[in-house]
């Protein structure tokens, strides 16, 4: 087979505040860029890529595809990336202790982080 898994793209309004948003949330750094691309890629794993790309169409409806994000702390981490703009989501799907929590970029493509103790992060706020 000659096919080679390169990046995930995703599609962005505002590929600046994308590019800040997941660059932080990753530590990855940029690639490549220009006006209408931004390709982000992990120092440690050159493997790991995420691709930003301009449209002009705002995401209306639940992603189709999502990263799923594993943290050691993952209540920390979702405190970390609420500061750099991410939003915690309501989900009517959780199990009890369930060890995910789902979550929204600046541009409301939705993720999740995966780790211990969400279930009661979960509970201590509200969600």
């Amino acid at each position: 087979m000659s096919l080679q898994f390169f990046s995930t793209v995703l599609n962005v309004q505002d590929i600046k505040r994308a590019r800040d948003f997941w660059s932080a949330a990753l530590g990855f750094k940029v690639r490549t860029e220009n006006w209408d691309w931004v390709l982000l890629e992990d120092p440690a794993r050159e493997w790991a890529r995420l691709g930003l790309q301009l449209t002009d169409k705002p995401k209306k409806e639940l992603n189709r595809l999502h990263f799923d994000l594993v943290a050691e702390d993952a209540p920390a981490e979702v405190e970390r990336l609420k500061t750099l703009g991410a939003t915690i989501i309501p989900w009517e799907f959780y199990e009890p202790d369930s060890d995910f929590l789902v979550l929204t970029d600046p541009e409301g493509n939705e993720f999740c982080v995966v780790g211990e103790n969400l279930d009661s992060y979960r509970k201590q706020s509200g969600l």
